[in-house]
């Protein structure tokens, strides 16, 4: 991993109690404080001290090897500011994730809203959910899609986006949103104009509402019909938008 600085992440001692296997691996973690998992999107390699091999998430028939991390503890996990992930495991079981010039190679997200994401390109970006932070591109993706109707206000409200800061607030990644824009949504007479919704791979449907108060958008809520967690989100395009009328 041809890196520099090192940055520890905060999964010494939490023990692997499931693992997920989609278009992504998904690694999730627990023990007496709130649950963290991580997803790797892109190839990565599995070390058992002896042979390194390489899986891609895309073909999951191919990570048969991976369950010889269920039960395992974190012994370290360190990412690089360049993006790089190593995450070491009892047994001398290594997982290297190297950062991907067009995706997301992996996301860290702990049940608090505390997430740590290797960008496109490499840069790493971390934050907590008390602190204002620009959008991901996920969120702009979505924030795109519910605007792609227009409606009374949509205007106003794109421009507001477009300067916005959000926060975290809850664990299915619900964000409270702050914009210096000027611009004010008059004609926005319902607080949640617009929503979009989308299956997720359980086939529950997840609802996505953009909230406006006085002309101002202050809230993407995301939530699962049936409460349970949302796991990942499916792609964008396949969320269907739904204008208030």
């Amino acid at each position: 991993m041809p890196d520099t600085k090192a940055v520890p992440l905060p999964l010494t001692g939490r023990q692997v109690t499931q693992l997920r296997f989609d278009y992504a691996f998904g690694i999730e973690l627990h023990d007496d404080s709130p649950g963290t998992s991580v997803r790797i999107n892109v190839p990565f390699t599995l070390n058992n001290g002896i042979d390194s091999v390489s899986y891609d998430p895309e073909h999951g028939v191919e990570c048969g090897p991976l369950l010889a991390l269920l039960h395992k503890h974190v012994v370290s996990a360190t990412a690089m500011e360049k993006g790089c992930l190593e995450i070491v495991f009892t047994d001398r079981l290594v997982v290297s994730v190297d950062p991907h010039p067009q995706f997301e190679a992996w996301e860290m997200v702990s049940s608090d809203g505390t997430r740590v994401i290797s960008a496109p390109g490499g840069d790493l970006v971390t934050w907590s959910p008390d602190h204002l932070r620009p959008p991901t591109p996920l969120e702009l993706q979505i924030f795109a899609r519910l605007l792609s109707q227009p409606f009374p206000g949509s205007k106003e409200i794109a421009e507001q986006i477009r300067t916005a800061s959000v926060r975290t607030i809850d664990k299915d990644g619900s964000l409270e949103i702050h914009s210096t824009s000027p611009a004010v949504a008059n004609g926005v007479k319902a607080r949640v104009p617009v929503e979009a919704e989308v299956e997720a791979e359980d086939g529950v449907c997840i609802h996505l509402l953009l909230h406006v108060v006085s002309g101002r958008v202050t809230e993407l809520e995301i939530y699962k019909e049936d409460g349970s967690e949302i796991r990942a989100l499916p792609e964008v395009d396949e969320m269907r938008v739904l204008v208030v009328p």
